[in-house]
């Protein structure tokens, strides 16, 4: 209905996923992007998505990932973005620096007019949020666009220095709370 891309893949990690979790970890809940919520008074819940960036993933792009974050009472203190096809993944656990492949990564500071701004896809963007896509692309330097969430890694590791999208949902960005908080940046929306 969204007209987002499903494969057979995403189906098939996310009941690995959820077998795997099943197995473990037989209290705890599941929010999955593809198969939804289970057990959801549950205190302790994976949030999965099995291949975020599906379309990417469908042209040989290789800027999918396979996100899961653990939330406690509602709040993400995990998050795991795996890019198998880039060689790259970060980890972010509350309380502890975020690391790229094992190995500390840092967000970087940079003044609006020198940054690098990314975004997933403009197409994407309703009226009013395009007002504010052009006013970020007229304030900064560089754009990229079609990074799908390996920006927000690449913004933990300091290779971008501020990602823009719209409607995510929890399975999006989840597991990019404490990546992107380890690594000394922010995660914001638009009421701050």
């Amino acid at each position: 209905p969204d007209r987002s891309f499903v494969t057979d893949l995403d189906l098939a990690i996310e009941l690995r996923l959820r077998a795997e979790i099943a197995a473990r970890y037989p209290d705890h809940g599941i929010i999955g992007e593809e198969e939804g919520l289970e057990r959801p008074d549950a205190a302790i819940r994976w949030v999965l998505d099995p291949i975020d960036g599906t379309a990417p993933f469908i042209a040989g792009v290789p800027v999918y990932a396979t996100l899961v974050a653990l939330a406690v009472e509602g709040e993400p203190v995990i998050g795991v973005a795996d890019f198998v096809a880039a060689g790259r993944r970060f980890t972010g656990v509350r309380g502890r620096p975020t690391l790229q492949n094992g190995a500390p990564c840092r967000s970087r500071e940079a003044s609006m007019a020198g940054a690098m701004l990314a975004c997933m896809n403009p197409d994407f963007f309703v009226d009013g949020e395009r007002q504010a896509l052009e006013r970020l692309r007229d304030a900064t330097a560089w754009r990229i666009y079609g990074t799908s969430s390996l920006a927000y890694g690449l913004l933990a590791a300091g290779s971008i220095d501020l990602c823009f999208d719209t409607r995510l949902q929890v399975h999006d960005f989840a597991c990019y709370l404490q990546i992107i908080e380890g690594a000394g940046g922010v995660v914001t929306d638009w009421e701050g």
